[in-house]
């Protein structure tokens, strides 16, 4: 029986190939964009499952408030975590984890030099992380000053198939570190991926600070808690500690909270995360567009079903005659839509292969999924080719079977009102979701273009950004500065440490002169040379610039922004003062407010510390038609004075343009969606517009033949998709209003939702739907009225 009813669905078919190949590509593009998405999210939700004690591993994460400002910080001071640890007999392990960010090797052996990100850690992070060695002892490895455990990769790359351990890799050409360690591929899923790691001990044998109690800016500590241990317990007891090692006036300032290591990746959106970090909006996103691209695939299926049910009909009738019961042809109609789906499915499959490098590059993620590697995939496929299976053949099945054979060969079956009515609701249905996809596409690119180009408070235009880091002096610094001015190439330069639009400003804890006794407030700060100004077009309102020529300047001079004055209500900006600490800076002049975040913050209160040191950029203003040798000229000129540091560029704009990668993304994600659910949603159309052209053919033939011309019968057969369109519209448009309002809502600055942009979506759903039925239309519409009238 079985086997009848697999012939009999590979004989429909194969005779209604135009159908079957438009349900199977509409399906398979549905079912990949599922898969995809459900490997996608699992990935998302496995990170960090590669350590073994993952329920027992804790990040202290530190939030730092002065004045009614605070800030959330994902390192913390570096004192701390050996504190804990000799404080709470709770506490297992601590692990402290520095960033060393990238940084400048040299492998003696071959003698090749490159660049890579590294950490410094203590040796317990081998014993509290999964991190297993391929080579060395994990117990020592880490222990000794200048150890450095280095990765398979870097390992193979370097030494071949000989061993690492004993090998001399130097770093930043200052000190050599001896391989004591080769760690194994580290899964694409956790925070914790590096190229090597370098003993903590490390960093006292090279002046790094590890024992200060202040400065957040440090260390991600880490905890592996006992078993049974609670964590709410000991938070409850790190405010008295603080308060032992500094003092109740400073610990005031300080919470530290403990963050379970599996929700950081997803719902932890601190300062100076450890890269990746993720977002579950994606995740909500995802899910809806993969559920809607499905969606609008089954809808298909079922439209086209019912729409061929005509052709079934005295098949059915036949099988009642000669015996067949309804649960049999139940059976039959549910088996073909699920050998449908699972061709679908197969070339889903490859559509899923296909599109996975283009995932990972979106994402700029490796994701760690594969169709047979996944238990999840392979279930989520079993359970697509089932459900969507038998929903999607559900309504044919149960409509065609419940028919009595006598109704059916004397034609007396069902009127056709439902059935056209549920046809044209379905289709009414995915116009509403690809117009709602095409609108919030359309607005999410309008905002990026907005802040791309509104009026900054500064000129980002041509200006280029040499990253010193930490490692030129001062001196070499305005050395460089002056041969780039002397040379011509440049309008104006100037070094600082951070250029506008960069997300990496300071924090500084001031109390103005008429509040000294109270707590300090949180100023955005950074540390710029005289020519700051001039070099980013910035606008002094009041007052006067940093000078040369006051040597004060440079020691308790600031400059502050029109935000500061307003927030402090300093009535005469112009010699007023503020302290850091007990140290006194004078207000020399007002500066206008400019952007130093993305538009999804409000501009904040700034200082401007004038600094002759503790400087990582310098800043070039390039002419409007400056060329590649330009660039060229000015690394050469690097080279000369600094030939020990890279030369790395970059340029303003595109450093500004990082800040709305996400959004980008998100508007890139939305497009490719709306594209695919419409082009789904037309496949769907195409064969609904075959369907009546075909069963219309009398009709047609007949009209033509009392006069009807060709553009009349094609806008009678157009009308009413023009009529579902418009529906469509109608009700997408407020949901779409909705949504957009929603996600301008994290724009402290946005752009204005306008009816071009509904208009203009409805518009090329309008368009896109008429181009693919007037194919069909004018086809019917040119045909003989002979051969029509013949039809049967």
């Amino acid at each position: 029986m079985f086997r009848n009813y697999i012939n009999s669905a590979i004989r429909n078919l194969t005779r209604q190939k135009l159908y079957t190949a438009i349900n199977i590509l509409g399906l398979a593009i549905g079912l990949a964009g599922c898969l995809l998405i459900i490997g996608y999210i699992n990935n998302e939700l496995s990170f960090e499952n590669c350590h073994q004690n993952r329920d027992r591993i804790y990040r202290i994460d530190g939030l730092w408030a002065l004045g009614g400002s605070q800030v959330s910080m994902a390192s913390i001071m570096p004192a701390v975590g050996p504190a804990v640890k000799e404080a709470f007999p709770e506490i297992e392990r601590v692990v402290r984890i520095r960033r060393l960010w990238t940084v400048p090797i040299e492998f003696i052996d071959d003698g090749i030099s490159e660049e890579r990100e590294g950490l410094a850690a203590e040796d317990d992070l081998l014993k509290i992380f999964t991190l297993p060695l391929k080579e060395g002892n994990p117990q020592t490895s880490l222990e000794a000053p200048f150890s450095v455990i280095i990765s398979e990769e870097l390992a193979k790359l370097h030494f071949g198939d000989q061993s690492a351990l004993g090998r001399t890799i130097r770093a930043r050409d200052e000190f050599d570190l001896q391989v004591t360690g080769v760690f194994q591929r580290i899964p694409a899923n956790t925070q914790l991926k590096t190229d090597f790691v370098i003993s903590y001990s490390t960093l006292d044998k090279i002046g790094m600070d590890t024992q200060s109690w202040t400065d957040l800016f440090q260390d991600y500590t880490y905890l592996l808690l006992r078993e049974g241990a609670n964590p709410a317990e000991i938070e409850k007891k790190i405010p008295a500690l603080l308060q032992q090692h500094i003092g109740e006036d400073e610990a005031k300032n300080y919470l530290l909270q403990l963050q379970p290591l599996k929700h950081i990746y997803l719902h932890s959106n601190l300062s100076y995360e450890l890269p990746p970090n993720g977002d579950p909006v994606y995740l909500y996103v995802f899910g809806c567009v993969a559920f809607l691209i499905l969606l609008v695939a089954c809808i298909n299926f079922v439209n086209l079903s019912t729409a061929r049910i005509s052709h079934r009909v005295r098949e059915v009738g036949i099988r009642k005659v000669l015996g067949a019961f309804r649960f049999q042809l139940v059976r039959q109609f549910l088996s073909e839509s699920i050998l449908l789906t699972l061709i679908s499915m197969v070339f889903g499959v490859a559509l899923f292969e296909m599109a996975k490098p283009q995932l990972e590059a979106f994402t700029e993620k490796q994701l760690e999924i594969s169709i047979f590697g996944d238990p999840l995939l392979l279930l989520s496929m079993l359970a697509m080719i089932v459900i969507v299976g038998l929903l999607s053949g559900s309504y044919p099945a149960f409509v065609l079977s419940r028919f009595q054979p006598s109704s059916i060969l004397r034609g007396e079956v069902f009127g056709t009102r439902s059935k056209s009515f549920l046809r044209r609701f379905l289709v009414a249905f995915q116009f509403v979701i690809a117009i709602v996809l095409l609108c919030v596409t359309l607005a999410v690119f309008k905002q990026i273009d907005y802040a791309l180009t509104a009026e900054l408070g500064f000129d980002n235009k041509d200006i280029l950004l040499i990253d010193a880091g930490g490692e030129v002096s001062p001196e070499k610094q305005d050395l460089v500065k002056a041969e780039i001015l002397g040379s011509g190439l440049a309008s104006s330069v100037t070094v600082t440490d951070c250029a506008p639009g960069e997300p990496r400003h300071h924090l500084f804890g001031l109390r103005p002169q008429d509040k000294l006794d109270q707590d300090p407030i949180l100023l955005h700060g950074m540390r710029v040379d005289p020519d700051y100004l001039s070099t980013f077009g910035i606008q002094l309102v009041k007052g006067r610039n940093f000078s040369r020529e006051f040597g004060a300047d440079a020691g308790n001079s600031i400059l502050i922004n029109q935000v500061a004055v307003r927030e402090f209500e300093i009535d005469e900006p112009i010699g007023f003062k503020f302290y850091l600490s007990d140290k006194e800076y004078q207000v020399i002049g007002v500066v206008r407010d400019f952007y130093f975040h993305s538009f999804h913050e409000q501009i904040l209160p700034m200082a401007l510390f004038a600094a002759t040191k503790d400087r990582r950029l310098v800043a070039a203003k390039l002419p409007p038609d400056f060329t590649s040798q330009s660039i060229t000229e000015v690394e050469k000129i690097w080279n000369r004075i600094v030939p020990e540091v890279p030369f790395e560029y970059s340029f303003l704009e595109d450093v500004m343009s990082k800040n709305y990668e996400d959004d980008r993304k998100l508007g890139t994600l939305f497009t490719t969606f709306s594209l695919l659910t419409v082009f789904v949603a037309c496949l769907g159309l195409f064969g609904l517009a075959a369907f009546s052209a075909e069963r219309r053919t009398k009709e047609i033939g007949i009209r033509k033949a009392l006069g009807a011309s060709v553009t009349g019968i094609v806008r009678l057969l157009c009308k009413e998709i023009v009529i579902l369109v418009v529906i469509a519209n109608a009700v997408a448009w407020p949901v779409a209003y909705l949504t957009i309002g929603r996600w301008l809502e994290t724009f402290a600055y946005r752009t204005q939702i306008t009816c071009t942009l509904f208009l203009l979506s409805g518009f090329l759903v309008l368009i896109i739907a008429l181009a693919t039925v007037s194919y069909q239309s004018i086809r019917a519409a040119l045909a003989n009225p002979v051969e029509a009238l013949r039809y049967e």
